[in-house]
């Protein structure tokens, strides 16, 4: 039966500028409908409205709605305006729309002339399902050409290539919002430009969102990691490369106060996504262990949901290592299924494509195996102290105020073994007293801020002198067995 024929059959004229127009009165719709007749355009089944089976992987979750409605023009033809469903389905697997509606199942799904099932996440798919596909693609961010054709079709403005290229780089949502029929260029790229400012999480109040990497020193090996996952995800957003290839998890260790909690925002500015803060104590603040497990699986999902993003679990120690637990522990049992539920969500069915969690600890001996394994937090990151040229770095940093450079390196020698955190209280202490003398702050600040010094008479420096040879002298005593040497206390008053 003709395209015509079924129409008079089914008693509906199709009126193709109807159809045409209710998709060109919507820039993010417009891009989702091209990207999907472009995704399936090796497939002539589609457009020919024959029998077909079609799985498409989204990759901006904030637009799967607008995809899942492309789709189903994709699945219904013209007719798709006049609610008339032809033997088609399309059924969309994600996170989302899960909470608008029961999607049917994938078994359902096939079982339709033409079948279009979108997921956010490929693992979704059944291995049976991408046997019978005619078609598995991933659809990624539309590229600046078809925006520049797009916006110019819906709203008739003619976008600079680069200007194209910079509304690119982003969810169909804000391109919806920003370019409207009556705006000039110049408005509709203002509006984009705010709606792209990385928003707050409610985790982040106290931040200083205004830190990046290129702000933090004496970071290490953590600041090459950061880098190079703020590069992979540029990669991964613009389809490149797929979510198997960039680092999903890593464990920051490090001693108290070298600014693990600081890295991890700043990472966070510098990727240009998100943070979501949690920690074990956090998530257990919430009640019993039913409302523990509850806030931990909120925390993913919020991740998840405003993917690509980043979740920082502090004191990752806290929850313990289950070969460490004694079976005979009243908590044993408690502490399990909670280690048992964190692990199902970093890896479990609902998957986290687009999250890289960080977890942060002073004690990283002490973290369960099954955590750290690899697809988990398989990377392991030191954050050391501060070396000399760090420690002038971030006195720079914290003081904010014109000093020499040779002036803070003198008194940054002075505070060898110290860390950010400590620099930092140091520098606040500074800027107070110079605040309180209603002056700028200078180098004698930060000596009156450094701790007392105590002048050892010569009778102390002597005793202490013979206390540190004393254990140069036991050092170099052979250990027994192999020489017969031997050492024993002896303790007499001096």
């Amino acid at each position: 039966m003709t395209k015509k024929a079924y129409f008079q059959k089914a008693g509906v004229t199709p009126k193709k500028e109807n159809y045409w127009r209710d998709l060109r009165n919507d820039v993010g719709n417009f891009i989702a409908y091209a990207q999907l007749k472009r995704a399936c355009r090796s497939i002539p089944q589609v457009a020919a409205y024959r029998p077909v089976v079609i799985g498409l992987v989204i990759t901006e979750r904030k637009d799967i709605e607008r995809y899942d409605q492309a789709a189903r023009r994709l699945a219904y033809g013209y007719s798709h305006s006049y609610g008339r469903q032809r033997e088609a389905s399309v059924t969309t697997i994600s996170l989302e729309l899960e909470k608008k509606r029961s999607a049917p199942g994938l078994a359902e799904a096939v079982e339709s002339r033409r079948s279009f099932v979108l997921v956010t996440d490929r693992q979704s798919f059944p291995k049976e399902f991408e046997a019978i596909a005619d078609l598995v693609a991933e659809v990624g961010w539309p590229d600046a050409r078809l925006v520049e054709e797009a916006v110019r079709a819906c709203t008739g403005i003619r976008l600079k290539p680069a200007d194209a290229a910079s509304a690119a780089a982003g969810p169909l949502i804000d391109l919806a919002g920003a370019f409207r029929q009556g705006r000039t260029v110049s408005q509709s790229m203002s509006i984009l430009a705010k709606l792209r400012e990385p928003k707050s999480s409610k985790a982040t109040e106290s931040a200083d969102e205004r830190l990046s990497l290129d702000d933090l020193p004496g970071m290490g090996a953590a600041e090459e990691w950061g880098r190079q996952l703020a590069a992979d995800l540029v990669d991964w957003r613009e389809g490149r490369i797929s979510w198997d290839d960039v680092d999903r998890g890593v464990l920051l260790s490090g001693p108290p106060g070298t600014g693990k909690t600081t890295f991890a925002r700043a990472l966070a500015k510098t990727c240009g996504v998100p943070v979501i803060l949690g920690s074990l104590a956090r998530w257990q603040s919430m009640g019993h262990m039913g409302d523990l497990l509850k806030a931990m699986r909120k925390a993913f999902d919020e991740a998840r949901q405003a993917a690509p993003s980043i979740l920082f679990v502090d004191e990752l120690d806290s929850f313990g290592d289950r070969e460490r637990i004694e079976s005979t522990s009243t908590n044993a049992q408690y502490c399990r299924e909670v280690i048992n539920g964190f692990l199902e969500c970093l890896d479990g069915a609902a998957g986290r494509e687009g999250v890289v969690v960080v977890g942060a600890t002073n004690y990283p001996g002490v973290i369960d195996a099954g955590i750290l394994r690899p697809g988990r937090l398989d990377r392991h990151v030191e954050i050391p102290l501060p070396d000399l040229s760090a420690r002038t770095a971030i006195l720079k940093l914290h003081l904010r105020a014109p000093l020499e450079v040779s002036q803070l390196e003198r008194i940054a020698a002075r505070t060898s073994g110290w860390s950010g955190a400590r620099l930092e209280q140091l520098a606040r202490e500074a800027r107070r007293k110079a605040r309180k003398e209603r002056r700028a702050v200078a180098e004698e600040d930060l000596v009156y801020a450094l701790p007392r010094t105590v002048k050892l008479s010569d009778d102390l420096r002597y005793r202490m002198a013979v206390h540190e040879a004393g254990h140069a002298v036991v050092d170099r005593v052979p250990p027994r067995g192999v020489a017969g040497g031997h050492g024993r206390r002896a303790f007499r008053h001096c």
